[in-house]
Parts: structure tokens; C-alpha cells; sequence
């Protein structure tokens, strides 16, 4: 009877060629469109105005600050005109204001602290009001203190903002001195606006 026999396994053979890449499939369909994400802040300001006063002033009791020069830029808040005292909104929005006034006041034994408020529109700004720190008992005729202040606040298109002297509960006269420094006159009070959203 005649047996077969498996013989050993041969060594692999060499690799054969790289196939054909195949087609392309077709694109799938697009996906439903998210949510749309919350808006941003504004950025930027949108808004901008400034005035300064250097003339010597007596500011009444209870009266406004006037301002003698604004010349500087602005955009979207209109500023006094020379010796006017109102800043005029064009646009509602909300706006940040600084304000910065050096005088003296009529009380002087013990000298009362300068105190002034923004008004809109003739009624008290709020969290606009500041005092400047008295430091002596007394004060000369020729001394001064200042009241810097500083406030945010949503304001509306044809509103009226001004600074109110309300030194002594608004019974003292505050006196802004001109001072000359190098042939022009030192800032004794000034006013910034600037529209934030």
C-alpha cells in the first residue's frame, strides 16, 4: 500500500503588490445646526466727553460747577459750552462719570468739607455724592480741599447732568481759585463722561 507524507511547510513567499485604494465614500449629512452661545459685553466706549474750568468761580450754595474750557474731543455725549454747566446724553446707556473740584468754603472756623452730588435732570445722581476730609480746625482764606468723586450709572437719551455744590447741607458758597503755574492756570474742577454700554 503506498503512503503519502506531508512534507515540511515552505518558507512564506514574498509580499504581494499594495492593492487599489478604493473610492471615496460620499459625504455624510450635516449635523443640526447648536445653540447659540450668549451675547458678549460691549466692548469698548461707546461714548466720551470732558470739561475743565481753570477761571477763578464762586460756586453758590446749592448752585453748579461751570466750566470755562471744552475743547476736548468728544462723541455721543454733548459738553457745556465755555462758562455753561450741563452735559447732554445722546444715547440711553450706562456711563461711568468722574468729577474732581479743589475750592475753598465760606465756612472756615472749623471749615466745613467741600461736598458736591451729580444731578440728572435736576435730581441727586445716587451714590454720586462726596466729600473732601478736613484735616485742621481751621482753614485760611487761601487754603483749599478737594472732593473727587466717581460713579456708574444708566442714563437715558436727552438727560441733563450737572455738578451741585451742596457743601454745609447746601449752605456754603465754595470759592475756586485761579492759579497760575508756568503761564497757564491749574484745573480746579473738571468732569468726565464716558458711555459704557
Amino acid at each position: 500500500m503506498l503512503q503519502v507524507r506531508t512534507g515540511a511547510t515552505g518558507a512564506n513567499g514574498a509580499a504581494g503588490p499594495q492593492g487599489i485604494i478604493g473610492l471615496t465614500g460620499s459625504t455624510g449629512a450635516t449635523g443640526s445646526t447648536g445653540a447659540v452661545g450668549a451675547t458678549g459685553a460691549a466692548g469698548g466706549v461707546l461714548g466720551f466727553a470732558y470739561a475743565s474750568n481753570t477761571a477763578a468761580q464762586l460756586v453758590a450754595a446749592g448752585g453748579t460747577v461751570t466750566y470755562n474750557i471744552s475743547a476736548s474731543p468728544f462723541f455721543g455725549i454733548t459738553p457745556p459750552v465755555p462758562g455753561g454747566d450741563a452735559f447732554t446724553i445722546l444715547n440711553s446707556g450706562v456711563y461711568r462719570i468722574e468729577y474732581h473740584v479743589r475750592g475753598t468754603p465760606g465756612s472756615l472756623t472749623p471749615p466745613s468739607a467741600l461736598q458736591f452730588e451729580l444731578t440728572d435732570n435736576n435730581l441727586t445722581v445716587g451714590t454720586s455724592t462726596y466729600a473732601s476730609d478736613v484735616q485742621n480746625t481751621s482753614l485760611a482764606v487761601s487754603g483749599t480741599e478737594v472732593a473727587t468723586g466717581y460713579t456708574i450709572v444708566n442714563l437715558t437719551a436727552g438727560d441733563v447732568i450737572r455738578l451741585h455744590n451742596i457743601t454745609h447741607s447746601a449752605t456754603d458758597v465754595v470759592s475756586l481759585a485761579a492759579v497760575p503755574i508756568g503761564g497757564t492756570s491749574a484745573i480746579n474742577a473738571s468732569m468726565s463722561m464716558e458711555r459704557l454700554q
